[in-house]
């Protein structure tokens, strides 16, 4: 049997940057992704509670909605004798932290006699980078190099496996507990940051719930590099993506706005501390262009593919931090504290003017030169991705829809924040570079099919539009690259049933000949894609149709317990009973889980004075 990604659905995490522990939702790790993460390598594979004098049932999981570091499973421990009343419960709280993992175990006894009860867990000591384990492939056995802390038992190791026991008698009407932890030294640039974590404003009912939860699993994917030790981002998402990339920070500290600056200036900073200088094919890096990811070590990636640690393969990670950074000034930052940033500013508009647009037709677009990296650079950056409406893929270079809706933004905004903060730019250039891009979107864009005009998804090798009906065209709506009228025309497009699901809006159109529902970027919802439509109406004034999806991913989240995931399966509201899951999706997400803040904006009114 082929070797495949492990699914993710229907499993439980905790975690704390940059580590992290799966699990079965009854409690137990033992296949796929389970396991006790240190940075990139796991080093628990197996774990297994077991007790002796009594059957051990899981019975659920206890609320854990403020804390994503955090989760207890429920027991009952069955006894023979006890009659149906189940009068022995066993208590799992499993946490971890940027030091260390374990889980401590609290035996309740409401029965009239004592309980003597044999604990033992079992731990199965590994390390097995996280590239193998999303590969499907197999674990590398090795003795726990750590050791095991656990006051009271008996500790024995054989070969990678280690057993911890206790013998605990619980007194009639009485309790008592037992605990184990084991430290976690993960290596690599990336560790957990020293400040405050972000407290969620206080909010009622379903909403308030999304956003706790949101704002929990913001606190757990934050990090810091150990090059900016002071400056604090949001990891893209476990398991896999749970590191430092450009385009997924900067978009979920840009959704998180205005909840929290300090974040958002930390992005900036630490992207600005790894900003190109050289040109290198196989890194994509090129002076004053913001990077794509960073990893402790080369990431293998189907059909051949590799990504060195540092990689820059992003087209739109260079004007997202330019929108970013006035973000960050609109949300009320003073300009004196962003001098630090006047370089950086000024290196990333040079990209836009000099590099962003490779065979200078006016449009940004992309091309993978290495032969190994990322064949498409955009958010949708699976390789399947690009599709003209009869399902066939489009060959590159690709000059993506929304990546021109950044640029020519980003070039406008460039000019006022050099104003504000002192920096030096260019303004004529970025004024011509603007106007240019809006014409020459204007002129080849457009497509017509028995809906209406719409803005293809992209211009092929060939500068031909790719006229695949998708979701990058909401991300136009405020952009200053459509008039209002042709900005009507695409908000009617998204809310029409074939890409508005009743759960969010669909990343490819059900009349494409390649949609599936269950397809990554063909046809699945991506919460963080209808949360970026709902932030660009939100600022563009359309107010009723960004509640109708702020209130379809609430009625989603509610489906998902509150943590919204990366994506879900794009199946319509009147097909199924409740939003199903993509099972691969990452969960928690950072910019899912800032999602929730736009939604919360959205719903609880405070949308209204976003401009």
């Amino acid at each position: 049997m082929t070797s495949q990604q492990p699914y993710v659905h229907d499993r439980c995490v905790v975690l704390h940057a940059p580590n992290q522990w799966w699990g079965a939702r009854e409690g137990d790790c033992a296949d796929g992704i389970d396991g006790i993460y240190a940075g990139d390598m796991r080093v628990v594979g197996g774990v297994k509670l077991s007790v002796s004098g009594g059957d051990l049932e899981w019975i659920g999981n206890g609320p854990s909605d403020d804390d994503a570091s955090v989760l207890r499973h429920e027991y009952v421990v069955r006894i023979g004798g006890s009659g149906a009343d189940p009068l022995v419960a066993l208590s799992r709280l499993r946490s971890i932290t940027v030091e260390d993992a374990g889980e401590q175990y609290e035996l309740r006894n409401a029965s009239p006699e004592e309980v003597t009860l044999g604990i033992e867990v079992h731990l199965e000591g590994e390390a097995t980078a996280l590239d193998v384990v999303k590969g499907g492939g197999e674990g590398t056995a090795v003795p726990l190099a750590t050791g095991v802390l656990a006051e009271g038992a008996g500790v024995r190791t054989t070969g990678a496996s280690t057993r911890i026991s206790w013998s605990a008698t619980v007194p009639a009407g009485g309790s008592t507990t037992m605990a184990w932890r084991i430290p976690l030294a993960p290596e690599g640039t990336m560790t957990a940051p020293s400040g405050d974590p972000l407290v969620a404003p206080a909010a009622g009912g379903r909403l308030g719930r999304l956003l706790h939860r949101s704002i929990a699993d913001l606190n757990g994917l934050m990090m810091t590099d150990r090059l900016t030790p002071d400056s604090a981002f949001f990891a893209a998402g476990a398991p896999w993506f749970f590191t430092l990339f450009g385009r997924d920070s900067l978009i979920a500290a840009l959704l998180s706005l205005p909840h929290s600056t300090a974040v958002a200036l930390g992005t900036l900073r630490t992207l600005a501390a790894r900003q190109g200088t050289r040109h290198d094919f196989v890194t994509a890096e090129q002076p004053g262009k913001m990077l794509h990811e960073v990893r402790s070590h080369e990431f293998e990636l189907e059909e051949g593919r590799r990504l060195p640690p540092v990689y820059y393969g992003s087209i739109d990670s260079t004007p997202l931090w330019i929108l970013l950074l006035k973000g960050v000034l609109d949300a009320g930052v003073d300009a004196s504290e962003l001098a630090d940033l006047r370089r950086p500013l000024q290196a990333a508009c040079r990209w836009l003017l000099e590099s962003s647009d490779a065979d200078g037709d006016g449009l940004l677009e992309y091309i993978d030169e290495s032969g190994t990296g990322l064949a498409n650079q955009g958010w949708k950056d699976s390789g399947d991705s690009i599709r003209f409406a009869d399902g066939s893929l489009a060959a590159g270079p690709i000059a993506l829809a929304e990546v021109q809706g950044y640029a020519h933004e980003a070039a406008l905004v460039c000019i006022d924040i050099a104003a504000v903060i002192g920096a030096e730019v260019d303004v004529p250039a970025l004024e011509a570079f603007a106007r240019r891009v809006r014409e020459r979107f204007q002129a080849t864009f457009w497509c017509a099919d028995e809906l209406g005009d719409y803005p293809a998804l992209a211009l092929d090798g060939d500068k031909q539009p790719v006229d695949g009906v998708a979701s990058n065209m909401g991300y136009l709506i405020g952009s200053g690259l459509l008039t209002r009228e042709q900005e009507k025309s695409v908000v009617a497009r998204l809310m029409d049933p074939s890409l508005f699901s009743g759960f969010g809006i669909r990343t490819l159109s059900t009349t494409n000949t390649a949609y599936w529902p269950l397809r990554y970027h063909g046809g699945s919802v991506w919460t963080h894609d209808t949360a970026q439509i709902i932030w660009s109406l939100l600022r563009a004034g359309f107010l009723r149709e960004a509640r109708v999806l702020a209130t379809a991913l609430l009625d989603a989240a509610e489906d998902f317990e509150f943590r919204l995931p990366e994506l879900f399966a794009g199946h319509a509201r009147d097909e199924v009973s409740r939003a199903l899951p993509y099972p691969a999706s990452c969960r928690p997400q950072a910019w899912a889980a800032a999602s929730g803040v736009v939604v919360w904006r959205a719903l609880s009114g405070s949308g209204d004075e976003v401009t």
